[in-house]
């Protein structure tokens, strides 16, 4: 069970946290399902824990990205379909551009990466592979896959200038459609996190490459909160790597909150995966 005080604007959902392989081998998940279970293969043990997370709206000034490891704002987007890859790349990815480097100071800020969820029912004929809520505790770049980013998506004489300075991994996460009541998405204030102790360095295992991310071991220690019903016109930005070694990052997973109101709609979201530089352009 989760620590801390009882809140009245609070929910109590399960959280999937990770516990090392038994054998003491480097933990690894396979992103797509395995054909005969069909599910992703895992050498890792699933560890689920039921805890309390808070509803912080109205103190979302509580939670910073220096502080925190994340910080909501609320702007709404001009590019609002978000039903075509190519247009969110020409039309969502400059405002958000602009908007994230106000809001972060950031010198530089370079997309290299978008993921829209919808999640529904599972159906027999489904032709293209859905992008689901990502229900585990898990903060999504290592440092060796943060750098490997800066190599990938830019230039080599780029690429020695985010690593000679400060540079960070970021998500910016907000709602499409309606607000996200159904499977929220909780943060980890990252106050209350041990990285060395709480983090799991975790290969993803896809067919055509290896990536890295950080499943999360439990700690009750842990203070988790969201912000309910977020609308279209809110966003969080949620730190996932800081080339600080002593800065914090955003733990996090999507999560069935059980006060659901029957017949929400389901969940539709989208989050840029972003490079940000600090220092001289």
């Amino acid at each position: 069970m989760s620590n801390g005080s009882s809140s009245s604007m609070s929910t109590t959902a399960q959280l999937r946290y990770s516990l090392p392989p038994p054998d003491g081998s480097k933990p690894y998940i396979g992103v797509m399902p395995d054909p005969v279970t069909g599910r992703p293969s895992q050498n890792w043990l699933d560890d689920f824990h039921t805890i309390q997370i808070e509803d912080v709206r109205g103190r979302e000034d509580q939670y910073t990205l220096d502080d925190a490891g994340f910080q909501y704002y609320r702007h709404p987007a001009k590019h609002t379909t978000f039903l075509n890859d190519e247009e969110i790349k020409e039309e969502y990815y400059p405002e958000s551009i602009e908007l994230i480097k106000k809001l972060t100071g950031a010198t530089r800020v370079v997309i290299f990466a978008h993921v829209v969820r919808r999640r529904r029912p599972p159906r027999s004929d489904d032709a293209v592979r859905h992008e689901y809520p990502a229900g585990l505790v898990h903060v999504d770049q290592t440092r060796d896959f943060a750098h490997s980013l800066v190599h990938k998506h830019l230039s080599p004489i780029d690429a020695e200038v985010f690593l000679g300075g400060r540079f960070q991994t970021v998500s910016l996460w907000r709602p499409i459609a309606h607000p996200a009541i159904d499977w929220p998405l909780a943060l980890c204030d990252s106050r209350s996190v041990n990285p060395e102790r709480d983090l799991m360095a975790t290969t993803l295992i896809y067919p055509d490459r290896k990536d890295d991310t950080n499943c999360v071991k439990y700690n009750s220690g842990h203070r988790w909160v969201y912000k309910s019903a977020m609308e279209p016109e809110d966003f969080v930005i949620l730190k996932t790597f800081d080339s600080d070694p002593t800065a914090s990052v955003a733990v996090h997973s999507a999560f069935q909150d059980p006060m659901t109101p029957e017949g929400t709609p389901y969940r539709q979201s989208i989050e840029l995966r972003v490079l940000l530089y600090f220092g001289e352009n």
